[in-house]
């Protein structure tokens, strides 16, 4: 009852993304995420990035409870958003992702065998991996988040050249857009989604990010946009908001900061 009073209220007396944001504000992180996922599927075609940038920056932890929360709101598998989406390379790894089952662990990586699989990869050439690759596919779907990286890591230190360039030019650029998501470092992936946002005055996706980011998450996007950008999150807000909308985001900043 309070939380429709409290939506009404801010609908009634605020409006453009100050309003998205308080509304935003008034909602679960999961279930923010799980409503932003639902209206992308309406969209197929036009929002495939709501549902690369939500479900592939989750650890495998998150993504069980986003799918577990998901068929609570919406009596329906998450997987369901993919089924619409056309057939394909993107259709295909992000079924095999979701229907994946949990790594054991999220924190401990083996070194060893991360480098034995990075130079499998490395031994197939540039350009050659794809969405029919026997050995890059189960490294994305069947590891852990910090595991990928590691591959990807072991893969740039023994070819000397970045990891996009080992994917092959037949694949999509969603199936491409994936695979980098997969395999970047979650701070760095923040921060440049933060920076894409800013870059193109793409507010619809600060306010996603800024509401749908842990704390932690978000200091450490933070640390990792002003070291690699050469300015922090406030002082860019700062620069391109106005009034409360500016206010409220630089406010949020300071507060998950300090907590």
């Amino acid at each position: 009852m309070y939380v429709k009073s409290l939506e009404s209220c801010i609908t009634i007396n605020c409006s453009g993304n100050f309003e998205q944001l308080l509304l935003n504000l008034c909602h679960e992180r999961t279930h923010l995420k799980c409503d932003y996922l639902r209206k992308a599927e309406a969209k197929i075609g036009s929002q495939e990035y709501i549902i690369i940038q939500t479900i592939c920056s989750c650890s495998h932890q998150d993504l069980e409870k986003l799918k577990k929360t998901y068929h609570e709101m919406y009596g329906q598998d998450l997987t369901s958003i993919i089924e619409s989406e056309p057939e394909g390379d993107f259709k295909d790894l992000l079924l095999k992702l979701l229907r994946a089952a949990p790594t054991s662990s999220e924190l401990v990586v083996d070194d060893s065998k991360a480098s034995a699989e990075a130079q499998i990869l490395v031994s197939m050439g540039e350009g050659k991996l794809g969405a029919d690759n026997g050995t890059l596919i189960p490294i994305l779907t069947h590891r852990s988040r910090l595991y990928t990286q590691k591959v990807r890591q072991f893969y740039e230190e023994k070819a000397g050249f970045p990891f996009e360039n080992s994917l092959a030019q037949t694949v999509s650029d969603d199936f491409r857009k994936v695979v980098l998501a997969l395999t970047t470092p979650q701070a760095e992936y923040f921060a440049d989604l933060f920076h894409d946002a800013f870059d193109r005055e793409d507010n619809e996706q600060v306010v996603r990010l800024m509401t749908t980011m842990t704390k932690g998450q978000l200091n450490r996007a933070n640390d990792v946009f002003s070291e690699k950008y050469k300015r922090s999150l406030q002082a860019v807000i700062m620069s391109q908001s106005t009034g409360a909308y500016k206010e409220l985001l630089c406010n949020l900043i300071i507060q998950k900061a300090t907590n």
